[in-house]
């Protein structure tokens, strides 16, 4: 199912449970001003680190954020998904990637 997906980050951006941010410094006349900024973990750059990033394929990034909203999430939240079921992220994914289709290849149960 990665294979698919665009790696453009706009169902991170539009989902209303995504949490990633990344932390940037400028320099100013004034000084270094730090920010922090969305980001999508769909990103090859998502946190860069200085070893270099742990998730190299877009099928790493792909598994990774469902990863997150379907098992470790509900894991630390006392069974609660990180995913609301808006939809968002299908009405705006160019190749309409959808999660339910992602529990169902992944052989979860839905509501259906």
């Amino acid at each position: 199912m990665s294979e698919a997906c665009l790696g453009c980050g706009t169902c991170t951006f539009v989902c209303p449970t995504c949490q990633c941010f990344d932390i940037r410094d400028f320099k100013t006349r004034e000084g270094v001003v730090r920010y922090r900024c969305w980001d999508s973990c769909m990103y090859s750059d998502f946190t860069l680190m200085a070893h270099g990033n742990s998730r190299t394929t877009q099928m790493q990034r792909f598994r990774q954020r469902f990863m997150n909203k379907l098992v470790y999430y509900p894991s630390q939240n006392d069974g609660l998904y990180s995913c609301v079921g808006c939809g968002r992220c299908v009405n705006k994914c160019p190749q309409k990637l959808n999660i339910v289709k992602v529990i169902k290849t992944l052989g979860g149960k839905t509501n259906d």
